[in-house]
């Protein structure tokens, strides 16, 4: 049996069309308001080169958050277990010239509070929006009162690995 289709309009297929591709439309539009307010500057290899820089780390941040958000939780203290963890790492490297030594120091730190998360969260049992929260503002309070407010840099101290450095 053939379906009859005289209940499509023109418009109701470019609507649908449109809802489909809501977020290739906004993309494209993020794209060219972005390169024509920068003078011609966003869209430039060395620019599109700092952006794919960037996709490791988000990926491996989506990845985990995505799985909480299946699972029905949220994590709000990625925001600041990432810089905290990094100020702990650059912290560590100025004392002890060790990178891997560091880097695993940070990583348990980061598994760590992770572990306080999700103890608070199940063991408690207080919601994880608000374990998260608090935590968020635990390390950003640690973070800001220690650091400052002041950004280090580690450039200096990667000068001697081989590896990282190009």
């Amino acid at each position: 049996m053939v379906k009859s289709y005289k209940h499509f309009s023109i418009g109701k297929i470019f609507a649908y069309s449109f809802v489909k591709h809501t977020h290739m439309i906004l993309l494209i539009s993020f794209l060219i308001f972005f390169t024509l307010a920068s003078n011609y500057l966003f869209i430039n290899p060395r620019n599109i080169q700092a952006l794919i820089r960037l996709i490791p780390e988000f990926a491996i941040v989506v990845l985990g958050v995505g799985l909480l958000l299946i699972a029905g939780e949220i994590d709000l203290s990625i925001s600041s277990t990432i810089p905290f963890c990094a100020y702990v790492f650059t912290l560590l490297l100025q004392k002890a010239s060790n990178i891997f030594l560091s880097l695993g120091i940070t990583i348990s730190l980061g598994i760590f509070i992770a572990l306080i998360n999700g103890l608070i969260t199940t063991k408690v049992p207080i919601p994880s929006f608000i374990t998260t929260l608090g935590m968020l503002m635990l390390l950003r309070g640690i973070l800001y009162t220690h650091s400052g407010m002041h950004t280090i840099g580690i450039g200096g101290y990667l000068k001697n690995e081989p590896l990282l450095v190009r």
